[in-house]
């Protein structure tokens, strides 16, 4: 086997786990988001616009740690 080519399946390999992981966790924020809370009180909510978390973009391969 071409050593040129395990590095690419270890690195797919990598890439791969990475996925999965923010695919569980995308999942389970999903279900929080989707999952009443009994504790929260809505009165207390602010009704003023908030700033967005996502200003820009994001270097893919920082998010995979590359």
């Amino acid at each position: 086997v071409d050593p040129a080519l395990k590095v690419l399946e270890e690195r797919q390999d990598e890439i791969l786990k990475r996925l999965y992981e923010l695919k569980a966790t995308v999942d389970g924020l999903a279900k929080t988001v989707t999952t009443p809370d009994a504790d929260l009180d809505a009165t207390t909510l602010s009704c003023a616009p908030t700033e967005s978390v996502f200003r820009g973009t994001a270097n893919l391969d920082s998010l995979l740690g590359k």
